[in-house]
């Protein structure tokens, strides 16, 4: 959810002192995830939150966004990957952004906030020109109880503790589960996705083993959203995108439209839309057909746009597992547009 508040209701006195003038933000980047909340170093944003659960993590991310997102509004894919690479382990659920006149206590936005059934808050300022940009992102607390790092040496043991189910992708591909706490030598380098199920917050974060944090998440796109009442002409869009992310992550990047998998996707998709539809089974029917001696995968998404359809996709352990095989050969897709965005199935099979 975005909401932006207008420069009009803010009152027009100043705060007066040194302090006021000089914006304080937290770092956009870190290798831990941490949990913990602090107090604010800048003073507005300080006299703004007072006694509420200010992260600084999750600041970070805000002021990542404020300062690199420019001539469109902040999407929340921007958010959730930014407050990956600060070192927020829990999701986005809400972006407030405002424009506000330098050093102006922003009076409403602290309302906003007082009201807010948030468990975590990260709010910055940040100058652009004549106006202070307040950016605001609103999570809720999960289960786990520490911290713990995002980047790890190769061959080194971590743990993380915590309430609740894990399930955790391998860079091989392979899922594992258990119950926290997660405790394990990491011997294989490359990206591992980890989930976490509780009564709170879910967690759904990578680690990434020998190596740093990509700078984009998977699927990367400057378009705004829009969606064009043209099945065909998203379709063509899902298949730049998926093309885009296998090149850049060295997977084969031609894909196959399957016209049998494209047939069964429609079905799948007219399942979903009438309520009757059921993973195993299209799965079986799926191999029963032919698609056997490979992977087989089929996901299914909703979202504002196709961008944010496959960005949803991304977040999921079983979708990044599907989008990531590298035995992936062909693939077969259908779109249905609705009023608030797109429905999409995406078949993906190594024949």
């Amino acid at each position: 959810m975005y909401f932006f508040w207008m420069l009009a209701c803010q009152p027009k006195s100043p705060v007066e002192g040194p302090l006021a003038s000089i914006p304080q933000v937290p770092a956009p980047q870190a290798s831990w995830y941490t949990i913990q909340e602090d107090v604010p170093k800048d003073f507005l944003v300080s006299q703004v939150i007072r006694d509420l659960p200010w992260s600084e993590a999750l600041s970070g991310a805000a002021a990542e966004v404020a300062l690199k997102v420019e001539g469109r509004p902040i999407r929340l894919q921007d958010a959730k990957w930014a407050a990956v690479r600060a070192g927020y382990p829990y999701p986005v659920e809400q972006i407030i952004v405002g424009d506000v006149e330098v050093d102006v206590f922003p009076k409403d936005l602290q309302g906003i906030l007082k009201q807010s059934s948030a468990t975590q808050m990260g709010v910055v300022r940040v100058r652009k020109g004549t106006v202070d940009r307040w950016v605001v992102l609103l999570s809720n607390k999960g289960s786990l109880t520490t911290g713990f790092p995002r980047e790890i040496e190769e061959g080194k043991e971590i743990t993380i503790e915590g309430l609740g189910s894990y399930r955790t992708l391998t860079p091989s591909g392979t899922i594992e589960q258990g119950t926290l706490p997660f405790k394990e030598r990491m011997t294989e380098r490359g990206e591992w996705w980890l989930e976490v199920s509780s009564k709170s917050a879910p967690v759904s974060i990578p680690l990434y083993v020998g190596a740093g944090t990509p700078v984009h998440p998977l699927f990367v796109t400057e378009d705004v959203g829009l969606v064009i009442d043209d099945p065909e002409v998203l379709e063509d869009e899902a298949f730049i995108l998926l093309e885009d992310m296998r090149e850049r992550k060295g997977l084969v990047s031609v894909f196959d439209d399957n016209q049998l998998l494209t047939s069964f996707a429609e079905q799948a998709l007219k399942e979903r839309l009438e309520g009757t539809w059921n993973h195993d089974a299209n799965i079986a029917l799926l191999e029963k057909v032919g698609f056997v001696g490979g992977p087989i995968y089929q996901v299914i998404c909703e979202g504002e746009s196709v961008y944010a359809c496959l960005d949803d996709v991304s977040w999921t352990l079983n979708g990044r597992q599907a989008l990531l095989d590298s035995g992936i050969r062909s693939i077969g897709m259908a779109i249905h547009v609705q009023t608030n965005g797109v429905v999409m199935v995406i078949n993906l099979s190594a024949i």
